[in-house]
């Protein structure tokens, strides 16, 4: 097959599963162009795609917010796609519309989300009413199929009126992480090797809330003086949560890092927490099982990942710091039930792998293409 991948971001989880799903199709023969913005890059991300092969790359400048400098970004995207795919594929709301709404002559159009707009209750209802009609209205008249990468994520599809006759269910997946031992882990992080240790791995963003972690670590770092929290992310919440680690008297006990690859530094951590306001399947989750970790994470209905009292502390999804509070002092004061749920994690990754991913993708692929 010839087939077009394009995402706008590359930062986060959907950049990393474009990267996996790339490496995958390519690695079973497939004629694969990247398309990505150079706007909001990652180190990784550029690592990544100066290892694909030459001429697969294919830069094209896209913005993150809606204007007229769109109409440029389609322009550039309609010259690639008339280059005869069979699959254009467009990852997150952004390159998904613009591809979604070029010509493709003959290609099947591919859409996922990697968490639907409209699964962020925090947005107004104008704004909800606003994204919903573009997903609803793309996936009727310009869209042969949508990815949904969790159950969750699905029954919303459903919920807002994508047909289900083109929704696809494809769980994310990674490959094996080649983890640094946590002695060097967490010399890497430059953070104390005795304590324990609360990890975050996340764009610092809205949408991944780091500040609640920091709220509810307040309420409770007096009681757990051995205790240090380690953010690894970057994003433009930056500023504003260094500023909150200070005003909360934190500077010496939280510690924000930036620019490495978070997967291979999970084993300096003892648990990892995910505040998030609302996710898909998110990649960070699925490494942290890999990583062998309780998740303490809010209710965001990843089901398929952590089962509250088995692999980890399913939290209210919302800014009242004490249930977060509350489940690190459960960990903290239970190393005996931290280990259980360690284990558990450790199970429930065999079930997240890259190549069950790409397989479940290639199948969505043929079977649009009606050579199932």
């Amino acid at each position: 097959m010839k087939i077009l991948l394009g995402i706008e971001s590359s930062e986060g989880g959907a950049a990393r599963h474009l990267v996996d799903l790339a490496n995958g199709l390519i690695a079973r023969d497939h004629n694969v162009t990247v398309v990505y913005s150079p706007m909001r890059t990652e180190p990784s991300f550029m690592s990544a795609m100066a290892a694909l092969p030459e001429g697969t790359v294919k830069p094209v400048p896209i913005s993150r917010s809606i204007g007229i400098s769109d109409v440029g970004s389609w322009l550039a995207l309609q010259q690639l796609t008339d280059n005869h795919y069979d699959i254009v594929h467009g990852h997150s709301s952004k390159a998904g519309a613009l591809l979604r709404g070029s010509r493709v002559g003959k290609a099947r159009r591919v859409y996922t989300p990697h968490a639907f707009a409209t699964m962020d209750m925090t947005r107004g209802k104008a704004s909800r009413v606003f994204y919903r009609g573009i997903e609803v209205l793309l996936s009727r008249v310009a869209t042969d199929a949508v990815i949904a990468v969790s159950e969750a994520e699905y029954q919303h599809a459903l919920g807002i009126g994508i047909p289900r006759d083109k929704l696809h269910l494809v769980i994310n997946g990674i490959p094996p992480v080649a983890a640094e031992s946590r002695e060097k882990a967490r010399a890497k992080l430059n953070i104390d090797p005795k304590r324990w240790t609360i990890g975050f791995v996340g764009r610092l963003s809205h949408q991944k809330a780091p500040e609640r972690l920091v709220e509810s670590f307040a309420r409770v770092a007096q009681d757990m003086p051995d205790a240090q929290v380690v953010m690894l992310g970057h994003g433009e919440g930056k500023a504003a949560l260094i500023d909150l680690i200070a005003a909360r008297g934190l500077s010496d006990r939280v510690h924000v890092r930036s620019g490495l690859s978070g997967a291979p530094l999970m084993t300096a951590f003892d648990v990892l927490v995910m505040p998030s306001r609302y996710e898909a399947m998110p990649y960070v989750l699925i490494e942290g099982l890999s990583a062998r970790l309780p998740i303490i994470i809010s209710d965001v209905s990843v089901d398929e990942a952590v089962e509250n009292g088995v692999n980890g502390i399913v939290v209210p999804n919302n800014d009242d710091p004490q249930p977060l509070a509350a489940a690190l002092c459960t960990l903290k004061g239970n190393p005996k039930i931290a280990a259980r749920m360690a284990e558990a994690s450790a199970e429930r990754f065999a079930h997240f792998t890259a190549d069950a991913m790409v397989s479940r993708t290639e199948a969505v692929y043929r079977s649009v293409l009606g050579w199932a």
